[in-house]
């Protein structure tokens, strides 16, 4: 996140309540700087729901930060998932790319990824954005994708049928950057996995016809 930006973690895409409400449980790991760790788990401590922010005040310049969410529902039974944030030290686009993550999809089925971006927030710095103009930049990480990356619109890509591998599993990334600046820019990534469709025998016509 940039040096301006509050950090909203936010678990609503949690599954398994059964109609129920569940108890989410944040989490901070300990770093060197204690008045931080002490701060920001005080904040952790007292979220109600299942999204809470941090203020930008409580979280130090290039700090990283190790984030754990811990859901239980009603049945006693619990999931957790462990994120690494980074505070960048310069006012930074914030961005990130629709839906779940990972996204799950198949080799008979296009693929449509849409990054959101807001301008950065310039409200704990001296400058001021002469231009707010972004750049987009798409990419796949691990090398396994030789399709094209070509957009006609640069906030969203898209994959066509038959471009990704059943079994496989892909790295999106999207980078964006302001253009009269581009060393203020930020970058999400998505993991996509590319599931097995099941055989099912169809016979045309439907299933039934009359014959003469």
């Amino acid at each position: 996140v940039g040096v301006c930006d509050d950090l909203t973690l936010d678990a609503s895409a949690t599954l398994g309540s059964g109609g129920r409400a569940m108890t989410y449980t944040y989490t901070i790991a300990e770093g060197s700087n204690s008045t931080e760790f002490s701060n920001i788990s005080q904040v952790l401590s007292e979220a109600t729901s299942h999204t809470v922010t941090l203020p930008e005040a409580i979280m130090s310049k290039g700090a990283k930060m190790e984030f754990t969410l811990t859901v239980t529902n009603f049945l006693g039974e619990s999931a957790s998932e462990t994120k690494t944030i980074t505070k960048l030290g310069y006012p930074a686009p914030s961005i990130s790319i629709q839906g779940a993550n990972p996204r799950y999809t198949t080799y008979s089925d296009e693929l449509l990824l849409r990054v959101n971006a807001k301008i950065p927030e310039m409200s704990c710095v001296a400058d001021s954005l002469s231009n707010a103009k972004m750049t987009y930049v798409w990419s796949e990480t691990t090398g396994k994708y030789k399709g094209s990356i070509a957009t006609t619109n640069p906030r969203v890509l898209r994959i066509a049928k038959e471009q990704l591998l059943a079994t496989e599993s892909y790295e999106f990334s999207c980078f964006v950057a302001l253009t009269d600046t581009p060393s203020s820019n930020n970058s999400a990534l998505l993991s996509v996995v590319v599931q097995s469709q099941p055989v099912k025998a169809r016979v045309a016509g439907g299933a039934e016809r009359v014959s003469g």
